[in-house]
């Protein structure tokens, strides 16, 4: 099929189980692409699960493309040569691809004159080491890293800074508190006094997420007394094991599970206060979140969220990833509830001013790349 503009080929390697800030980051790219002069098709690999982004990106200009690239090797290979095939991309814009479709599709890619191959690394690089990295990225034209700590770190593995770029990935939206959402979200998950102090935590069920250093700090902090509840988003509670987990600490009362909701950012209405406990990370867009609705921020300091969160004016930091020194830092910042306004303010601030989601100058990368 013939199409009038440059087509850019979006592999996401994704499963979307449903409309979140990635989504979003992924649908703003796509709107990018159209306002820039690029068609864009996106690759995923099952239907996402949300009707309502799947109409978005339609409405965008987006083509879908369902065809699983994360799989078996040469499966993975046969079914990408297959999609360049079928849509003569001009660049292709690659996302969550596990190593051997890193080391593969320049490969492909060059068989198919394909003129440019743009990846943003969106987790932690240092996850893997710096000779698998340099393989890895050595053939990509431009490499898009989602925090300075990544782009470091890519840097630090041989890659030329000429081919290395820092673009955080950034969200989208109007983000607006509600009291009257505030009061109905806590009615629903079971939080009647409104004195009482409600932490949000935005994770999936991974070890990397650090799940059982959150709940651990939290069982220390309901031994020594101190009031807290938490509300847990993204996590379905009929499949996981830490709401077992929670019991066995004596805190599954205190414990909240929204599952996996669509627009977590709205949930957070209902919370004083936004804790991350990750063992590693990227840039997380669930701290973007809570920025974007001036909620001070706890968290751990890996990977890029140092420059996301500024201890004592946006939020606070721990020292390691540690469940005593995160139960230190949440029982500081309890005690110190007073500062919260302040911080929230100065965290929406900075999102606003940092963080607010700019598609159209990670999409002039493709010109980089294609000479437009």
């Amino acid at each position: 099929m013939a199409y009038p503009r440059p087509l850019v080929l979006h592999l996401t390697s994704m499963h979307s189980r449903k409309y979140g800030s990635i989504e979003r980051f992924l649908l703003g790219i796509a709107r990018a692409c159209t306002a820039r002069g690029y068609a864009s098709v996106f690759q995923y690999e099952a239907l996402p699960s949300s009707a309502r982004y799947v109409q978005d990106l339609e409405e965008a200009g987006v083509r879908l493309a369902i065809e699983p690239v994360s799989t078996h090797p040469l499966a993975a290979l046969c079914n990408t040569r297959r999609l360049i095939r079928r849509f003569k991309p001009r660049l292709i814009h690659s996302h969550f691809l596990r190593g051997h479709m890193l080391l593969s599709l320049p490969i492909v890619a060059g068989l198919s004159a394909v003129d440019g191959l743009v990846h943003t690394v969106h987790s932690n690089p240092a996850l893997t080491g710096p000779l698998r990295r340099r393989l890895y990225y050595r053939h990509y034209d431009r490499v898009l890293a989602c925090s300075e700590a990544a782009r470091e770190t890519l840097l630090s593995s041989g890659l030329s800074p000429a081919r290395v770029a820092r673009h955080y990935l950034g969200l989208s939206g109007e983000f607006a508190r509600s009291s009257s959402r505030r009061s109905r979200l806590r009615r629903e998950i079971g939080v009647h006094d409104d004195a009482s102090i409600v932490l949000a935590n935005i994770a999936f069920d991974a070890p990397v997420k650090g799940n059982d250093v959150l709940l651990d700090a939290l069982g220390l902090l309901g031994r020594r007394g101190i009031d807290f509840e938490l509300l847990q988003l993204g996590i379905d509670p009929t499949k996981s094991a830490w709401p077992a987990y929670a019991e066995r600490l004596g805190i599954a009362d205190r414990v909240h599970w929204a599952g996996v909701v669509d627009n977590a950012w709205e949930w957070l209405d209902a919370a004083d206060l936004y804790v991350q406990s990750s063992r590693s990370e990227g840039l997380p867009l669930s701290i973007l979140e809570a920025m974007a609705m001036a909620l001070p921020v706890v968290s751990t300091p890996v990977g890029g969220i140092r420059e996301q969160v500024e201890p004592g004016r946006t939020g606070y930091l721990t020292e390691t990833v540690d469940t005593a020194e995160l139960a230190r830092v949440l029982e500081r910042a309890i005690a110190h509830r007073s500062e919260w306004p302040q911080l929230g303010a100065n965290a929406r601030e900075r999102f606003e001013r940092v963080f607010r989601s700019r598609p159209e100058a990670l999409v002039a990368e493709y010109d980089i790349v294609t000479g437009q």
